[in-house]
């Protein structure tokens, strides 16, 4: 790597500017670029863990290339993504993008026959930044059945809607337990993780100014 930690030390001592000015130029610039760049795959590896996640979920789904996310999809760059759904396929359409865009740290996870507490422990082992729920899982449970078993595990993480019904996530409940929602397009996977990232830098605002 470029930067290490006994560089950063140096320029630390040797700048100018007070202490403080140092620490904050060094944690809103230099930083975030730093983390994408250590933790950066290579695009071979980033395709072998990208088919290798697929075939768990069928061998019909393969990937050639890496998709083209736009900019703003580096907000989730090394964040733990988990995507919840009851349809194998839904979670294959958006496996590529949203493993390219977490720098490999998405996790996805079927619900099928599971209780939804078993659910709920199943996602948490994952340790998630934010969890997308569909708004109709098996069983005749829904996303908001989620939310509370989540809410009620004491997750404090941000849980997003994630359903191709826009007025899944709109009863009074689901906006005490979920924290946005946002529209789930089959064919269109690279335009909704990058609408999917604004939320979350937005979500992510609003929680350091409260």
């Amino acid at each position: 790597m470029l930067f290490g930690p006994y560089v950063f030390r140096v320029l630390f001592r040797l700048s100018p500017l007070p202490h403080g000015l140092t620490f904050m130029l060094f944690r809103y610039t230099l930083r975030p670029w730093i983390a994408v760049r250590r933790f950066q795959m290579p695009g071979r590896a980033m395709l072998h863990l990208i088919n290798r996640t697929l075939g768990e979920f069928g061998r019909d789904v393969s990937c050639r290339n890496l998709p083209h996310l736009s900019s703003e999809c580096k907000v989730l760059a090394d964040r733990r993504v988990v995507m919840v759904d009851d349809t194998a396929v839904v979670l294959q359409a958006y496996i590529p993008s949203l493993t390219v865009a977490t720098l490999g740290q998405a996790k996805f996870v079927l619900h099928d026959a599971q209780r939804l507490d078993d659910l709920a422990r199943q996602v948490l082992e994952h340790k998630p930044y934010a969890v997308l729920l569909d708004g109709q899982l098996a069983q005749d449970a829904t996303g908001t059945d989620l939310a509370r078993c989540l809410r009620h595990m004491r997750f404090r993480g941000h849980l997003v809607g994630f359903s191709t019904n826009p007025d899944a996530f709109k009863d009074q409940e689901s906006q005490c337990l979920v924290d946005a929602s946002v529209v789930k397009e089959f064919a269109k996977p690279e335009a909704v993780v990058g609408a999917l990232a604004l939320c979350l830098r937005v979500l992510e605002m609003r929680r350091r100014t409260n």
